[in-house]
Parts: C-alpha cells; sequence; structure tokens
C-alpha cells in the first residue's frame, strides 16, 4: 500500500496546479500590461 492515498495525492497535485496558475496569471498581468495599473506616465 502507499503511504499516501490517491486521493491526498490529487488533492496536492490540485492545490499545487492552482497556486502555479494564480503565481503566473499575477506574474503574466504585471509584465504584460503594465497600463491596468495607474501610474504618473499614463496621467
Amino acid at each position: 500500500m502507499f503511504t499516501i492515498n490517491r486521493r491526498e495525492l490529487a488533492h496536492t497535485l490540485l492545490l499545487a496546479s492552482l497556486f502555479m496558475a494564480i503565481g503566473l496569471g499575477c506574474v503574466d498581468r504585471m509584465i504584460g500590461n503594465p497600463a491596468d495599473f495607474p501610474t504618473t506616465e499614463q496621467g
């Protein structure tokens, strides 16, 4: 028997992928769309 259940493994992978997607989304938004944030250059 495995020490880790398949349900726990799937849950861990799901959480990891979710956090990774959120992190990559935030980084992509910060790098790709600077116009979304109010800056002094935009006015």
